[in-house]
Protein backbone atom coordinates (compact mmCIF):
# COMPACT_ATOMS: atom_id res chain seq x y z
CA UNK A 1 0.00 0.00 0.00
CA UNK A 2 1.38 3.41 -0.89
CA UNK A 3 0.52 6.86 0.49
CA UNK A 4 1.26 10.09 -1.34
CA UNK A 5 2.27 13.34 0.38
CA UNK A 6 -1.31 14.58 0.90
CA UNK A 7 -2.22 11.47 2.92
CA UNK A 8 0.74 11.72 5.33
CA UNK A 9 1.03 13.76 8.53
CA UNK A 10 4.45 13.66 10.23
CA UNK A 11 4.91 13.90 14.01
CA UNK A 12 8.70 14.21 14.33
CA UNK A 13 8.57 14.70 18.09
CA UNK A 14 7.11 11.22 18.63
CA UNK A 15 8.56 9.48 15.56
CA UNK A 16 5.16 8.72 14.07
CA UNK A 17 3.36 9.01 10.77
CA UNK A 18 -0.40 9.38 10.51
CA UNK A 19 -1.49 7.74 7.28
CA UNK A 20 -4.93 8.58 5.98
CA UNK A 21 -7.19 5.77 4.79
CA UNK A 22 -8.77 6.28 1.39
CA UNK A 23 -12.21 7.87 1.30
CA UNK A 24 -13.74 4.50 0.43
CA UNK A 25 -12.23 2.81 3.55
CA UNK A 26 -12.98 5.43 6.19
CA UNK A 27 -15.59 4.89 8.92
CA UNK A 28 -15.26 8.51 10.04
CA UNK A 29 -13.20 11.65 9.58
CA UNK A 30 -10.59 10.59 12.16
CA UNK A 31 -10.05 7.11 10.68
CA UNK A 32 -6.31 6.67 9.99
CA UNK A 33 -3.33 4.36 10.48
CA UNK A 34 -0.64 5.38 12.98
CA UNK A 35 2.83 4.10 12.09
CA UNK A 36 6.01 4.45 14.15
CA UNK A 37 9.47 4.55 12.60
CA UNK A 38 13.09 4.37 13.73
CA UNK A 39 16.13 5.91 12.08
CA UNK A 40 19.80 6.19 12.81
CA UNK A 41 20.73 9.09 15.12
CA UNK A 42 22.45 10.93 12.25
CA UNK A 43 19.34 10.84 9.99
CA UNK A 44 16.75 13.62 10.02
CA UNK A 45 13.31 12.86 8.59
CA UNK A 46 11.74 15.78 6.72
CA UNK A 47 9.78 16.48 3.55
CA UNK A 48 8.21 13.02 3.31
CA UNK A 49 6.85 12.55 -0.19
CA UNK A 50 5.75 8.92 -0.18
CA UNK A 51 5.26 6.06 2.29
CA UNK A 52 5.02 2.43 1.26
CA UNK A 53 3.89 -0.34 3.60
CA UNK A 54 4.80 -3.90 2.67
CA UNK A 55 3.44 -7.01 4.42
CA UNK A 56 6.17 -9.59 4.97
CA UNK A 57 3.91 -12.27 6.42
CA UNK A 58 4.59 -11.47 10.09
CA UNK A 59 4.42 -7.70 10.47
Amino acid sequence: MTWKQKGIKHDAKHGQLRLSKGWNLKDGRSDFILAEYETRPDVEVENIQQVRAVWNGDE
